[in-house]
């Protein structure tokens, strides 16, 4: 396997081996994964500029699962992944505002309980 990869590289031939015929631990892969995700943010964000303001650093503890798919998302629509995060935020936080109004619109409605909700459901035919 090992001599594959070398013998590609020596002989000038441009195809790369399979990542299965590569020994790859996971820290390495790891390593590479990271490395890939901040040339591909600082290429498609024009020399790393994230964005036009001036952004706050956090530090966010993501499932793996969820992570992969945030890394993966951000390669498929060429978007860097901290943009994805501020766009899934102000999604929640417009979301949030649109309810505070929506309450705000109804503050003069009589109040019903849920015991007199059910049985308006089931005297309507709903439940």
């Amino acid at each position: 396997m090992e001599n594959n990869f070398k013998e590609s590289m020596t002989s000038g031939s441009t195809k790369l081996p399979a990542p299965s015929e590569l020994f790859v631990t996971d820290h390495l892969r790891e390593a590479i994964d990271v490395i890939a995700l901040w040339c591909y943010s600082y290429i498609a964000t024009s020399g790393g500029a994230v964005m036009t303001t001036q952004a706050k650093r956090a530090t966010v503890y993501l499932e793996p699962d969820l992570h992969k798919a945030l890394r993966l998302k951000a390669v498929e629509t060429s978007t860097s992944v901290s943009e994805l995060i501020n766009n899934a935020i102000r999604e929640a936080i417009a979301e949030d505002a649109e309810d505070i109004a929506a309450f705000k619109g109804r503050v003069r409605e009589p109040l019903i309980s849920y015991d007199e909700m059910v049985k308006r459901l089931k005297k309507d035919g709903r439940i």
